[in-house]
């Protein structure tokens, strides 16, 4: 009997992450932050994990250096491609070629990316997660829609399983894309190393003198509430507010709107700098307008962690999708972001009952921990165990 073969391992399972698009990584976009972190914390799942993406002249090193992780994951570059109109459709088709063929039994793919789906068409195991409600984008999104429906209807042997963001998305999707299939609710998460902080870090940082900071970093749409931020700033000079992430061609447009003198505008940063200005904030605004349809759904809670991770207690759209992380007056603040003297009450109300504000704080650091991408990464992995046991 050959007692080698016994005594030796079995090879570890695999991760093949997805990605086809071709944006600089080194620009520490949101959703490349999301995925780094995530891939690493598949890896502490004991997984292997392989990023496979069109080639960049990029290392690990470098990654780790804008995005503050550890890189426990290695990347396949697939070929780069010219700057041809449908070139991430065509990474696609490269991408689903080497995974098909790398894929041992126990592995799985993952990806946010709706065209890798056909996977599950080719008789291997593909999670697809959903950021976008694209069913309110047709002109957009309507060839990944149709293509995306067609391979949900074709897959008869429930290969493809789907994972979305929020519940608020998942329940206003057409219940057929569910029915009988493999499906997990997974919020975003954030860095481990960020929530060690203690109960009260924020409470003691500035001098009496000193009006509170309210911060926020991000995309600057209309969606994500900046009208609402400008305003808020201008109506209330007592504050002060640090905006990142401004792109270079608005910077003075906003910086000229903003008028009450109290509110610094940067561009963006990368996600470890991000981390640092958020260090000195007492609040975290995710003040999104409740009337943009797509974004009800599609918001993901990871700005609402990471506040919560530093200790800033978190002012938030009261809209379906933030009422499934912020419960107001226990971990965080619900608010109507058209009503800024509304806002600024609240937040006097929280400057003078410090108990209250330490309560929040507090909450927020609990829920934060219960929210790490590590334990993302332990919910999806038995989800994926789930999934290509069946």
């Amino acid at each position: 009997m050959d007692t080698a073969a016994e005594k030796r391992p079995e090879p570890r399972r695999t991760v093949f992450y997805i990605v086809n698009n071709h944006e600089d990584l080194l620009l520490g976009l949101p959703h490349y932050t999301a995925i780094l972190h995530f891939l690493d914390a598949l890896a502490q799942g004991g997984r292997r994990v392989v990023l496979v993406m069109p080639r960049q002249d990029v290392s690990l090193e470098q990654l780790r250096t804008v995005y503050g992780i550890q890189g426990l994951f290695q990347i396949h570059w697939l070929p780069r491609l010219p700057g041809l109109f449908r070139r991430q459709m065509l990474a696609n088709v490269a991408a689903c070629w080497y995974v098909r063929r790398a894929m041992r039994p126990g592995d799985a793919a993952y990806t946010r990316y709706l065209p890798a789906a056909v996977l599950g068409l080719l008789g291997r195991p593909v999670v697809v997660e959903l950021h976008q409600w694209f069913w309110e984008r047709p002109v957009q999104q309507v060839g990944y829609r149709l293509l995306l429906q067609l391979c949900l209807r074709l897959d008869r042997a429930r290969r493809i399983a789907l994972v979305t963001i929020t519940r608020a998305m998942q329940d206003c999707m057409p219940p057929w894309m569910f029915a009988e299939r493999s499906s997990l609710v997974a919020w975003s998460g954030v860095a481990e190393g960020l929530t060690a902080g203690t109960s009260e870090p924020a409470l003691e940082k500035r001098s009496g003198q000193d009006g509170p900071l309210l911060f926020y970093a991000g995309i600057f749409e209309r969606q994500k509430g900046v009208e609402f931020m400008i305003a808020l700033a201008n109506a209330a000079p007592e504050f002060r507010f640090l905006f990142v992430g401004c792109p270079g061609e608005r910077l003075e447009e906003v910086r000229r709107r903003l008028t009450a003198g109290n509110a610094r505008v940067l561009g963006r940063v990368s996600p470890v700098e991000a981390r640092a200005l958020l260090e000195q904030a007492d609040y975290g605004l995710a003040l999104n307008d409740p009337h943009s349809g797509w974004l009800n759904r599609v918001t993901s809670p990871l700005k609402l962690f990471e506040y919560m991770a530093a200790g800033k207690v978190p002012l938030a759209t009261d809209m379906p999708v933030m009422r499934e992380v912020v419960r107001d007056g226990q971990n965080g603040v619900l608010v109507d972001p058209s009503d800024p003297a509304g806002i600024v009450a609240r937040v006097r109300e929280l400057e003078q009952d410090r108990a209250l504000r330490a309560r929040l704080v507090r909450g927020g650091l609990e829920t934060a921990r219960q929210n790490t991408w590590r334990e993302r990464a332990r919910r999806v992995l038995d989800f994926l165990d789930g999934h290509t046991a069946r």
